[in-house]
């Protein structure tokens, strides 16, 4: 099960759990229980039961006993509208319908957690001119043109494709008693070529620029809190309208995030940082094996070709949030 796949799981069990409540908050064994009798969670993990029954429990709670109707998981949906910025893509990984007005839930497992990502310039610069444009309207008299050159400086690295050394072992565990003489011959063409360390190089390099531009972020009071309420809710990419997200649901509490000063904006405001880092390009990101699968029955295929394909990194957005530093301020 991949990741991604993982956290998409979590969030229909907390849509399907939210509704069988009936807004009734239960007791984790009864939430458990629950489940365990149910089909629509017949593919739960053991770790996330838990998880699941506490996160529905905070919900209902701060809803005190709302009726969930219906509800969706919108990252599914296909009829995500056409944002203001970037790319198509829901804040609102759940929608609960209660009454016929529909709420949107950004999920959060019990970890440290990403406020935005973006792997293209257009979703980073529409995040935070977005949110300094709404900024600006509030407090006319500000004078923000000295982010400028900071934000685009950041800018022009998001989405660039680098390269990043691999251990010559990187692939060995995928060695399966037919593709063995292809992986011991990737490992001897990664041993004898040199690639140079782009990944690390722009990451340490960007990491000052990121620096400067949170202090200058800082000299504006609340200014910070506007950027991480877009990055939270996408408010402004869609105009205020679903899939932007109005709250904040995890197993540990359930935060309204409706404006830039809502208690759980403010926190993330005081520990978020900003940071720039690689992912895996292309197949690779999805799984070694299915990046090797389209070389590795040719035995005469280029294997400087074939790591010259694996070893590349695209450059992105990666907004995180310390899950232990947040807590101080809920505790």
């Amino acid at each position: 099960m991949t990741a991604q796949k993982d956290t998409k799981d979590f969030e229909d069990h907390i849509c399907n759990l939210a509704v069988l409540s009936k807004g009734k908050v239960m007791s984790v064994n009864e939430s458990i229980k629950l489940m365990k009798f149910n089909d629509k969670f017949v593919n739960i993990k053991k770790s996330h039961l838990t998880q699941v029954a506490n996160a529905v429990i905070q919900l209902n709670t701060v809803f005190d006993g709302k009726v969930w109707d219906d509800g969706y998981n919108a990252n599914k949906c296909q009829e995500i509208p056409t944002p203001l910025y970037g790319v198509k893509s829901a804040k609102s990984d759940i929608v609960l319908i209660s009454n016929g007005v529909a709420y949107g839930f950004s999920v959060k497992m019990d970890t440290d957690f990403v406020i935005a990502s973006a792997q293209n310039k257009d979703e980073f610069n529409g995040i935070f001119k977005t949110a300094i444009t709404r900024y600006k309207k509030d407090n006319p008299t500000k004078d923000l043109t000295s982010l400028d050159p900071y934000i685009k400086s950041i800018s022009d690295v998001i989405g660039k494709v680098v390269t990043r050394p691999l251990s010559p072992t990187h692939f060995d565990k995928k060695k399966d008693g037919v593709h063995d003489e292809f992986i011991k011959n990737l490992h001897e063409t990664i041993k004898n070529t040199f690639v140079e360390d782009e990944n690390t190089h722009i990451r340490e390099s960007t990491k000052v620029i990121i620096n400067n531009l949170e202090l200058e972020i800082n000299k504006f009071p609340m200014l910070m809190e506007y950027i991480i309420h877009e990055g939270l809710s996408s408010h402004l990419k869609y105009d205020g309208e679903l899939p932007c997200a109005g709250w904040v649901l995890s197993p540990t509490g359930c935060y309204d995030i409706k404006s830039p000063s809502s208690k759980f904006v403010t926190a993330c405001a005081k520990v978020a940082k900003i940071g720039v880092r690689g992912m895996c390009h292309g197949d690779m990101r999805s799984s070694s094996k299915k990046a090797l699968k389209p070389f590795w029955d040719d035995m005469s295929v280029d294997m400087e070709m074939v790591y010259d394909t694996v070893n590349k990194m695209d450059m992105s957005l990666k907004w995180d949030v310390s899950k232990k530093k947040l807590n101080l301020f809920f505790a």
